[in-house]
């Protein structure tokens, strides 16, 4: 007898992990931590059909990545609707919170703001400078990879409340 037929192929992965449509450029999203978030489907439960989210929907997905209760507070405050952030918008359009369009200018009323540890990395006016800026002060030549030290290094060049970066690792 013949030998027996090979398996069929294995089915495609599930659509869960695939890029949800309102995520399909995360690349693009100008928060890195919305663009984590998009890419790993942390925020695709929360999706309104028009791709935008709310504030609460927001917290629960960064509670769930496991970011700190207060940060995810604070955070969203900042961006969101809120008594501290009265001109913020209820929800908001992750593909759409680059409000700044040049340097230093103030974001406008009904969009998301610009926080203190907006770093520029992924904003288009300042483009790649600013992470090539932070990878040559924080990234020792003999080191291919990002550890503790490094982002930490990475975080306080744009901690705007005075602190000096901690030292080159």
């Amino acid at each position: 007898p013949p030998p027996p037929s090979p398996p069929p192929p294995s089915p495609p992965p599930p659509s869960a992990s695939l890029p949800h449509a309102c995520c399909t450029d995360f690349h693009l999203i100008n928060c890195p931590f919305m663009g984590l978030m998009c890419k790993n489907g942390d925020l695709d439960p929360y999706f309104e059909p028009d791709c935008t989210v709310v504030k609460e929907d927001v917290v629960k997905a960064m509670l769930a990545r496991g970011v700190h209760p207060d940060i995810a507070e604070e955070t969203t405050e900042a961006n969101f609707n809120s008594t501290t952030c009265p001109k913020c918008p209820t929800n908001i359009d992750v593909r759409a919170m680059n409000t700044i369009t040049t340097f230093m200018a103030p974001s406008p009323n009904d969009a998301p703001q610009e926080h203190m540890y907006s770093t520029g990395v992924r904003d288009p006016v300042i483009g790649g400078g600013a992470f090539n800026f932070g990878e040559f002060v924080c990234l020792a030549s003999s080191v291919t990879s990002w550890t503790e030290p490094e982002v930490n290094c990475f975080f306080h060049i744009w901690d705007r409340r005075g602190a000096p970066p901690p030292p080159k690792p």
